[in-house]
């Protein structure tokens, strides 16, 4: 916990944050004139700006989107941008944006009410605070905190298919997700992970709006200072994982299978299901293939190939997996409840 604190102190220390009044804003190109200063923007940012810009005109979605902007030259960018920009400032040239910035490169473009919770104040409560949980897994850029908090002693099954208990703490700096603690399922040998994401409302959930800091502060620690294995739904979270061990899908095409849960989940991606699909092999059992070796050959993946939000986003679609009781393809539905 001490190096991540100390990472994070390091990446504060080129972070600056500021409002802006719409009427100061220009586009020069790709970037963001504000008064006097030019910044470049994050993919990421570009996109909240053009959002926010788009929902000031009532823009329907199909109109100049993101990607549409993107992909045009840049003085064409520069210039539709610039044109909304004064379209806009006529009735809302006062109105404020909270800028979030990294050096001389924009992050985030939020709304004026944003309220700061930020990766530090996470990493120093949770230090200060504990719990007697070793984590297991850990993820910290400019913008995005994982922490992966496990207790040992909340295990169930044996063997390779034990499965231990915990939470996952996430947190973005720059409005992809809210500060929240989510169930976790971890298997200590191969270091597999499944994120429910359904009880965060029940432990720890906070919006980056109204947030403030004390009362942030005392429902983590709160949160942290829970047992897992005192949630009766955590439980049962765990024993139905360990259930589709000897659930077998009644209908094997791996291809069709695989497809139709990329239909069905979005982080479920085509490059996902490639990987999946090599890792499969280990999990057949006499040409079948059980729910648990699916979600495995998944959750697998994520493992190997993606950090950060990429790994957090399948291994909770792999949870929702586990909930499936079908997956409905163009030509059949497979039963996954048998």
């Amino acid at each position: 916990m001490e190096d991540l604190l100390r990472k994070e102190k390091k990446f504060a220390r080129s972070k600056h944050d500021f409002y802006a009044e719409l009427g100061d804003i220009k586009f020069e190109g790709r970037d963001i004139k504000i008064k006097d200063d030019t910044y470049s923007l994050t993919n990421h940012a570009f996109s909240q700006f053009v959002s926010k810009l788009r929902k000031k005109l009532g823009l329907s979605g199909n109109v100049m989107n993101t990607h549409y902007l993107k992909a045009c030259p840049e003085d064409s960018t520069e210039y539709q941008l610039n044109r909304w920009l004064d379209t806009i400032k006529m009735d809302h040239h006062g109105d404020l944006f909270y800028m979030r910035a990294l050096d001389n490169e924009l992050r985030a473009v939020l709304s004026e009410h944003y309220s700061k919770l930020d990766n530090q104040f996470i990493l120093e409560t949770v230090t200060d605070n504990m719990p007697d949980m070793d984590v297991q897994l850990s993820y910290l850029d400019e913008n995005d905190l994982h922490l992966r908090l496990v207790d040992k002693e909340f295990t169930k099954g044996s063997g390779v298919g034990e499965i231990n208990g915990g939470f996952h703490i996430r947190n973005s700096e720059v409005g992809k997700s809210s500060a929240r603690m989510d169930f976790i399922i971890f298997q200590l040998i191969c270091s597999n992970g499944m994120i429910s994401t359904k009880h965060s409302d029940q432990l720890f959930n906070q919006r980056h709006y109204g947030a403030t800091p004390h009362k942030v502060q005392d429902d983590l620690i709160a949160a942290l200072n829970t047992n897992a294995a005192q949630y009766d739904e955590f439980h049962e979270y765990m024993d139905s994982l360990l259930q589709s061990q000897e659930v077998y899908i009644d209908f094997f095409d791996l291809d069709e299978v695989y497809e139709g849960i990329r239909k069905e989940f979005r982080p479920i991606t085509t490059n996902v299901i490639d990987i999946a699909k090599t890792k499969s092999n280990k999990y057949l059992k006499d040409a079948k293939m059980s729910k648990y070796g699916l979600i495995s050959s998944l959750t697998e993946t994520a493992r190997d190939n993606y950090e950060g939000n990429g790994r957090y986003d399948i291994e909770a679609a792999a949870d929702k997996v586990l909930k499936l009781d079908k997956i409905e393809t163009e030509d059949r539905v497979i039963d996954l409840s048998a």
